[in-house]
């Protein structure tokens, strides 16, 4: 699962890094950069799927371009970016660390460096084993070269600057196994981030079925529909239970139903429980955006695979304050139960002061620097005064006066 992801001229950001725990909580005023983090894992989920490079940053006919698009996917309308994500393996005594750097030339997006490497920990000295890389690439040229490990200077591949060089070595039938087993688990974790961001109205239409939920939750009772009877029942039991604790009405049942006698599509409903013993059936049609939401939340950490990256903006949007540390206890049981990370943003100073000693620990906060703008991250868990800090006054309530900002400039890379 990823450890950590470090931005290189990355869009606001010159250079910083975010630390995944199974709980992130991501923090910061407008414009900071919390966003631009997201989009960067979108970008590589986009690349280690075969997407190509431009089209993952500028989209195409079905693909959505990441904000910005490739104008501004480079540091101040820069000529490149770079990412690198370090990933960690069940036995935990091994990582793997990647990294691609795009160029942009006359609008243009297109591979200019690419790397793996796997980092062996034995003791307190890691052994760090480059398993591919390429070299840099001669102005203009529609290729470039990737040297993988052989134990001398690398065996040459010849690559399209079009695509990452890890979607186009995976496919290679003549390399060597470390090298196999470096790029189908890292291309595994990168295809399994996850960017949720639910929108009710698409939720309230009947859907297709269908095996994999949309990342706008729009088809979940398609998804929920196509599973086997006793894997829906468990689920739709599971999303009943924790969605009986968000409305100020009762709900006493979730569920999705066929729609239409070819059984071809489905659509989400609900039990509300105004007064004892009486209860009244609604639609997704009927539904509030804060159930909804909550819905497409719980239903995506149920449904989708272990080791999965699960990113939600705005988390509490559309909750009640009264209900967000509610939901956050729940998403918070589940991920470690399945486990899956979860990197959440928001701004409600209300669950922010809700959150236990434990989770405080789980919170970044996007910054930009007095001198040029730049975004960083900086961990709660980095600032020396931290508890102090806390002593003084709730996260939430830091948060909105702008102090944990105040004391992240005082920082020496603040």
């Amino acid at each position: 699962m990823l450890r950590n992801i470090t931005f290189r001229n990355w869009k606001s950001f010159r250079e910083s890094k975010l630390h995944f725990d199974q709980l992130t909580i991501l923090i910061g005023t407008n414009a900071s950069g919390k966003s631009n983090a997201l989009d960067a894992l979108e970008f590589l989920s986009r690349i280690a799927n075969s997407t190509d490079i431009m089209t993952a940053l500028a989209g195409d006919g079905v693909l959505a371009g990441i904000r910005g698009q490739d104008n501004w996917a480079s540091y101040r309308n820069g000529k490149s970016f770079s990412l690198s994500v370090l990933i960690g393996t069940d036995d935990e005594k091994t990582d793997y660390q990647y990294s691609i750097t795009v160029v942009i030339n006359d609008g243009v997006a297109e591979l200019s460096g690419e790397e793996l490497s796997r980092i062996k920990y034995q003791g307190s000295n890691p052994r760090t084993l480059r398993l591919f890389w390429t070299d840099p690439p001669e102005p203009g040229a529609p290729g470039i070269i990737a040297r993988l490990y052989n134990t001398k200077s690398g065996t040459k591949r010849p690559l399209r600057r079009n695509l990452s060089a890890l979607s186009q070595l995976e496919i290679d039938p003549d390399i060597r196994s470390e090298i196999v087993e470096g790029i189908r688990f890292v291309a595994r974790d990168l295809r399994q981030i996850f960017i949720l961001d639910p929108k009710p109205n698409e939720m309230r239409d009947f859907t297709r079925l269908s095996e994999n939920l949309k990342k706008d939750g729009s088809n979940i009772a398609g998804v929920l529909m196509a599973l086997k009877p006793e894997d829906r029942n468990e689920i739709q039991n599971r999303l009943t239970k924790l969605a009986a604790k968000i409305p100020e009405k009762d709900i006493s049942k979730v569920w999705a139903e066929y729609v239409g006698r070819h059984k071809a599509d489905a659509m989400l409903y609900c039990s509300e429980a105004w007064t004892p013993g009486e209860e009244f059936e609604v639609d997704a049609r009927g539904m509030s955006d804060g159930t909804l939401r909550f819905i497409a939340v719980i239903g995506a950490l149920l449904l989708r695979p272990r080791r999965s990256l699960i990113v939600v903006e705005e988390i509490d949007n559309g909750l009640h304050p009264s209900r967000s540390l509610l939901l956050l206890d729940a998403i918070n049981k589940l991920a470690k139960e399945r486990e899956i990370d979860l990197l959440i943003t928001t701004h409600n100073v209300a669950l922010l002061d809700s959150l236990p000693p434990r989770l405080v620990r789980s919170i970044s906060v996007a910054t930009r620097t007095d001198d040029e703008g730049a975004s960083i991250i900086t961990s709660l868990d980095d600032i020396p005064l931290l508890a102090r800090m806390i002593a003084e006054g709730e996260v939430g309530k830091l948060a909105k006066e702008g102090r944990i900002e105040q004391t992240i400039r005082m920082l020496p890379n603040g």
